[in-house]
């Protein structure tokens, strides 16, 4: 595109669902590469080009000035920025933009998913360590009481709460569908990712058009990982119940659309016979993330 190698494989997400572990395993073992470190974007694993309520919106000649050259890039380049999944971004309407629509037909998504509660925890406890804004309640579960009081009033999608909203799969998801087909998805449960790291490779390098790969020995350490007691052990039982609900609307949306894409050509990592109806799907699905 005009002289520059942009992404062709985003990384969209989720947060603390395993993104750290594979987009270094993407880096390491299929030669993905970040656009380069310009005008303070990026740098490492993550571009960062796309952030929260951006005012004016991104700019295409900025982001197309901060992607290497052509004749530098032997390796395929990636934009592995978990929060491009989050609906502030606005990252699909900006893909579509920036590619247009022949291009952004090319173009593969990955996505890891989490079981919604465990990832905000994770979450939680990151944010706690590294000064994010949103996790400023005392414990875990006060800041789901406080969350779930905020958000509670109204059944929209709360996007200002970030700990609770990037638990809600389905409505940043359908953003990306409604611009790109689900035959250009991949989506890992969290823990089948995690027991077979080298199979995730190798079907996401199916996905890029390298129909195989040689053995290799993929490490078996998760990076990123946060010390923090068990979900049982941080959350009570009433306030566990009182989130289970709010959720349910969301799973089951989340679910709805899942099942949708795998039948239009979605790749999920879970066995043949978990595709066999929605009921397997579903249970499949939640056994994994």
């Amino acid at each position: 595109m005009e002289n520059k190698s942009v992404p062709r494989l985003y990384l969209i997400g989720a947060q603390k669902a395993g993104t750290t572990s594979l987009s270094e395993d993407l880096m390491t073992f299929l030669g993905a590469q970040p656009p380069s470190k310009v005008n303070g974007h990026g740098g490492g694993r993550e571009f960062h080009f796309f952030e929260p309520y951006q005012d004016p919106p991104p700019d295409r000649e900025q982001w197309l000035a901060e992607m290497p050259g052509c004749q530098e890039a032997d390796r395929f380049v990636a934009d592995m920025t978990p929060k491009n999944l989050r609906i502030t971004c606005n990252v699909p309407a900006a893909l579509k933009a920036f590619y247009g629509v022949d291009l952004l037909k090319q173009l593969n998504f990955v996505l890891l998913i989490r079981d919604p509660l465990s990832r905000y925890q994770s979450a939680y406890y990151h944010g706690r360590m590294n000064g994010w804004p949103w996790s400023t309640s005392a414990t875990f579960n006060e800041q789901i009481e406080d969350d779930l009081s905020a958000a509670s009033p109204t059944s929209e999608y709360p996007a200002d709460l970030e700990g609770l909203s990037g638990s809600i799969y389905a409505p940043q998801l359908a953003a990306f569908v409604d611009v790109a087909s689900p035959s250009q998805f991949a989506i890992f449960p969290m823990k089948a990712y995690l027991a077979d790291r080298f199979g995730t490779l190798r079907a996401i390098a199916w996905q890029l058009g390298k129909v195989q790969l040689p053995e290799f020995k993929v490490p078996s350490t998760q990076l990123n990982p946060r010390e923090h007691p068990s979900v049982a052990e941080d959350v009570n039982a009433s306030t566990k119940a009182k989130y289970d609900r709010y959720m349910a609307k969301w799973n089951d949306d989340l679910f709805r659309l899942l099942w949708d894409m795998s039948r239009d050509g979605a790749y999920f990592h879970v066995s043949r016979d978990c595709t066999s109806d929605k009921q397997s799907f579903t249970d499949c699905i939640t056994a994994l993330w």
